[in-house]
């Protein structure tokens, strides 16, 4: 949020004029015109010169950029939200394709059994494994 200048008050007399004059200030203010006109002629209170900061136009048009940096951040969130949820949804399509593979028979917590891959052959009887030190060959 773009905040009035630290120095505001040394312009109170100018924002009173951007905002259309010593009664409109004071209607802003709710204050009266006598109160505006002493704090143009000596130094207005900070908070005072803020709010006329923020109703002249400087400050809507500061307010403007704001909400259109606000609304150009959540639009990157958003894009960057449903990125990460279509991600989600292909990862959890990728596990539901694993545990059908599976059969239905895998332990909770077995981490290997949801890393998709090629179905496993069928069992031969009298196949060794290769590092077993022979050639696998069928008995």
């Amino acid at each position: 949020m773009i905040n009035p200048p630290a120095n505001v008050c040394l312009g109170f007399a100018a924002l009173v004029a951007s905002v259309g004059g010593t009664k409109a200030a004071a209607r802003i203010l709710h204050t009266s015109t006598r109160t505006v006109r002493r704090w143009c002629d000596d130094q207005a209170p900070y908070l005072a010169a803020a709010l006329l900061w923020w109703s002249s136009p400087l400050g809507r048009e500061s307010i403007a950029i704001d909400e259109r940096n606000l609304i150009a951040s959540l639009y990157g969130l958003t894009d960057a939200l449903s990125r990460r949820l279509a991600a989600t949804e292909r990862e959890v399509h990728a596990l539901r394709q694993a545990l059908a593979c599976a059969g239905g028979a895998v332990a909770a917590n077995d981490p290997i059994a949801y890393i998709a891959r090629a179905p496993v052959p069928p069992f031969r009887a009298g196949f060794q494994p290769a590092d077993a030190g022979e050639n696998p060959s069928p008995a």
